[in-house]
């Protein structure tokens, strides 16, 4: 049994932001994850699988100057992800639609297309990664 829920600001876990910054650990920290999650600027998703956590993820919504909103899941952490993603995909789509956002963006691994195209997600854009330093 799958069970996925946004965790309350007031019960969020920091063992489990722990998870989702070990993806991307240059990118955030534990504090500003818990300090976005606890001022609402974003949700902590709790995945659990027969009462075990197989993932997390957080979610933003991105408001454009056209008035349009996005949902964003930059930062995406588990084990498993074939057996949970399709429960994990209607939960965001559902919350994306609750929000009023038109589009939902997940960062994923190019491998993830063969998952995506389920839902008629598709490949947009490869993110390259520079140092500063070693080109200036």
């Amino acid at each position: 049994m799958i069970e996925i829920e946004q965790i309350k600001p007031n019960k969020v876990s920091r063992l489990l932001l722990a998870k989702v910054v070990a993806r991307n650990p240059r990118f955030a920290t534990v504090d500003g994850i818990m300090s976005r999650v606890r001022t609402g600027q974003s949700k902590l998703i709790s995945i659990k699988e027969n009462g075990i956590q197989v993932g997390a993820l957080i979610l933003d919504v991105i408001e454009c100057d056209t008035g349009a909103k996005i949902m964003n899941a930059p930062h995406l952490a588990g084990m498993g992800l074939e057996t949970w993603y399709e429960p994990l995909a209607a939960f965001m789509f559902k919350s994306a639609a609750e929000a009023g956002c038109e589009t939902l963006l997940v960062s994923g691994r190019k491998g993830w297309e063969r998952i995506s195209k389920r839902h008629n997600g598709k490949f947009v854009q490869s993110t390259y990664e520079y140092s500063v330093a070693d080109n200036v």
